[in-house]
């Protein structure tokens, strides 16, 4: 297994409990960051690339490029 691959599962969890401890404090700030880490980690275990390429491409599509 992909090194990469095991990142993107880790970085999965730790977005799921991000988002647990923010619905648990009410931090809408938090949960967004949750959801933002879980897809990132989705998409790094996905695809099995670097989770820096992953991020400038997820910012790409924020910025509707």
């Amino acid at each position: 297994m992909n090194q990469d691959i095991l990142l993107g599962r880790w970085k999965q969890l730790t977005g799921w409990a991000q988002q647990r401890l923010a619905r648990w404090r009410d931090d809408d700030r938090l949960g967004l960051q949750g959801s933002r880490d879980y897809l990132l980690g989705l998409l790094q275990e996905h695809y099995g690339q670097r989770r820096r390429r992953v991020e400038v491409r997820v910012r790409e599509i924020e910025r509707g490029l």
